[in-house]
């Protein structure tokens, strides 16, 4: 009688490596950012705008004004033609005003952002969100700014003469023991479609799989992953039996990323998942019998290196080479006449793979 079969190890290990940045790559473009206040500029502020974009800006430059004129941006090219130049006006009462200079294309973002507490947690998020979305508008091309007396025009819808703003009078200290609440940053979501490569076997040198990536957060560099695939029918034939694989995967870990320029980034993460594997002997029914079908499942742990490539305001794609390494040792034998087991294929331990995605993000 003849039947593949499969066999393990009791002891099954994944080895994982632990990947560090240094820092991050230096950007060609460098970006200014004035806050300008009546009195003094909140450190708070400046806090949570540098959480915002730590991951779509770098070589930020920042400075403290006491008034602005409006005219000011209009005046004249940027200083340095790669240089984004941010003014954040907190003058007018209940409000920011936020205007975003793109001295490479002489472009412009306007944006008004309504405080009607004042400078609170609220308005600091809103004001880091709205900074971060100019970011990428102008990442995003002509079709997401304003050209210079589009952006004059929306300045001129701006209330003047400004009112002076009334400082907010400090509230009571908290109770000891008692934390004020606080309103959390969003974390960033990016959901994906991608297709996939690996080697997989002498007999069966590569297999494909499809499946769906979602990554969450994005601390700094640091950013968490998720993913689903599936193996596509994959067939190993030999005399005198066949095998039909199927395979599903589940896996999850941990990237740090760095920007390579406007719209590059390089990412290097590890991660561990979960196989499960089902397979369907076939045999010729002459001289073989198959073995019923059968299933099981085996951890794996992967480490990779990709580049990702924004398409637009929201759009991005990615080149992920990756590789995986089998925690457990799988094997498929023949059974001869007198039970003797004789391997016919045997997946490698270390799989190298390369992946494809395109996907959605904010």
């Amino acid at each position: 009688m003849t039947a593949p079969g499969t066999g393990r190890r009791a002891r099954l290990g994944v080895a994982l490596a632990v990947v560090t940045a240094s820092g991050a790559a230096a950007a060609s473009t460098g970006t200014t950012i004035a806050i300008v206040a009546p009195q003094s500029c909140s450190p708070e502020l400046r806090e949570r705008i540098a959480e915002q974009i730590a991951d779509v800006a770098d070589d930020v430059a920042w400075s403290c004004l006491s008034q602005i004129d409006d005219e000011e941006p209009f005046r004249g090219a940027a200083p340095t033609p790669d240089l984004l130049e941010f003014w954040i006006d907190l003058t007018p009462s209940a409000e920011a005003r936020i205007l975003l200079h793109d001295g490479r294309s002489d472009r412009f973002v306007v944006r008004r952002v309504s405080l009607p507490h004042g400078l609170d947690e609220i308005g600091r998020e809103e004001i880091g969100q709205i900074v971060r979305s100019a970011l990428l508008a102008v990442r995003a091309g002509p079709d997401e700014t304003l050209n210079r007396a589009e952006a004059r025009a929306e300045v001129a819808r701006w209330t003047q003469p400004r009112p002076t703003r009334a400082r907010p009078t400090p509230g009571p200290a908290p109770a000891p023991g008692r934390a004020e609440p606080t309103k959390g940053r969003p974390l960033a979501l990016e959901i994906a479609a991608f297709g996939a490569a690996r080697a997989f076997a002498s007999p069966v040198p590569v297999v494909a799989e499809v499946g769906i990536a979602v990554d969450v957060g994005r601390w700094g560099p640091l950013a968490g992953w998720l993913e689903g695939a599936g193996q596509l029918p994959a067939e190993y034939s030999g005399s005198p039996v066949r095998v039909a694989l199927r395979a599903f995967s589940l896996r999850a870990g941990l990237d740090v990323s760095a920007p390579l320029g406007n719209a590059l980034r390089g990412r290097l993460g590890v991660g561990a998942g979960v196989t499960r594997t089902a397979f369907t002997p076939e045999a010729d029914g002459e001289t073989a019998t198959a073995a019923p079908p059968d299933a099981f499942a085996f951890a794996t742990g992967r480490i990779l290196a990709g580049l990702d490539a924004r398409l637009g305001a929201h759009a991005v794609t990615g080149l992920t080479l990756f590789l995986d390494l089998v925690g457990a040792k799988v094997h498929y034998d023949l059974k001869d006449a007198d039970g003797a087991a004789r391997p016919v294929m045997a997946p490698y331990r270390f799989q190298p793979g390369v992946s494809l995605r395109i996907g959605w993000n904010r």
